[in-house]
């Protein structure tokens, strides 16, 4: 496994390579996999009580906070270039900001189970827009791995997909998902 960080001047600093993972690996991955899945619910619920951008405020004020502690306790370097910041900038905008909208308004129309699967094709999304629009060319295990998931989750969420796309509003639903990968995609 080959872990990669970026220096404080942004650029990549040299990566570290493990053979196994550690329990702590293993912890951390649980962790993340339960507050990622339990978020959907909590989009689901919030849709409809108060605006998407104030849903969206207070989900990245708690957790810019969070990263702040963090980074406090954890004495990490928080000094960087304004390229550097403006590179945060555009990143958070376009993979958070924007793209977080897009899922928040689909969510109205989608069942949040499906639009975290939906979400999780990004990285498939995110290959296709880089073939298309950067003229980059994936390798071969790429292709089939991205092709193998994106096949395997249709054929399993083709049902509910078949039911919703025929009317009006889930399709709006599905609309506002893949502007959403687009604009996450756009900040590669």
């Amino acid at each position: 496994m080959s872990v990669s960080s970026t220096g404080a001047s942004g650029k990549p600093t040299a990566p570290t390579v493990r053979n196994s993972l550690t329990g702590l690996d293993y912890i951390l991955f649980s962790i993340s996999v339960l507050s990622w899945s339990a978020s959907w619910y909590a989009l689901k619920v919030q849709v409809g009580v108060v605006p998407v951008q104030v849903s969206l405020f207070w989900r990245y004020a708690l957790a810019a906070a969070i990263m702040l502690a963090w980074a406090f306790i954890a004495r990490a370097p928080m000094r960087y270039s304004l390229t550097v910041h403006a590179k945060f900038l555009a990143m958070g905008a376009l993979m958070f900001c924007i793209n977080f909208a897009m899922f928040y308004h689909a969510s109205a129309y989608l069942a949040s189970g499906l639009l975290s699967v939906v979400f999780s094709l990004a990285a498939i999304f995110n290959i296709i827009i880089a073939v298309v629009f950067m003229g980059l060319k994936p390798g071969s295990n790429v292709i089939i791995g991205a092709s193998l998931g994106f096949i395997g989750i249709g054929l399993m969420f083709w049902p509910v997909v078949a039911q919703q796309v025929l009317i009006l509003l889930p399709f709006l639903g599905w609309v506002f998902v893949l502007l959403g990968h687009c604009v996450s995609a756009l900040e590669i």
